[in-house]
């Protein structure tokens, strides 16, 4: 998937929004594969510095796959304020 995603050339938006649905698959084997893309794919989104724009399902499902998969985590290396936030932002989430 990691292949595909590079010979399109997919904003990085994108490519989280296509990962996200590899990793909400009902196929265990691909929803763990989608899910190791997506921990690189949030630490490039992290590294970017800059919030991009998701659409407020997209964010939902993302909060929902962080939420539930102890494996995807926030990096430690993003700002302590935002990460605050974000933590704020998981615990309020309602699904």
């Amino acid at each position: 998937m990691n292949d595909v995603i590079k010979c399109l050339k997919l904003s990085l938006t994108l490519q989280i929004t296509m990962i996200l649905s590899l990793s909400l698959s009902p196929s265990l084997h691909i929803a763990k594969e989608g899910i190791q893309i997506l921990k690189t794919k949030l630490r490039e989104y992290f590294e970017v510095g800059k919030p991009l724009q998701f659409s407020e399902n997209i964010l939902s499902s993302l909060l929902y796959v962080i939420r539930n998969n102890p494996e995807v985590e926030v990096p430690f290396y993003f700002d302590n304020n935002l990460l605050k936030k974000f933590r704020k932002c998981l615990k309020k989430s309602s699904f």
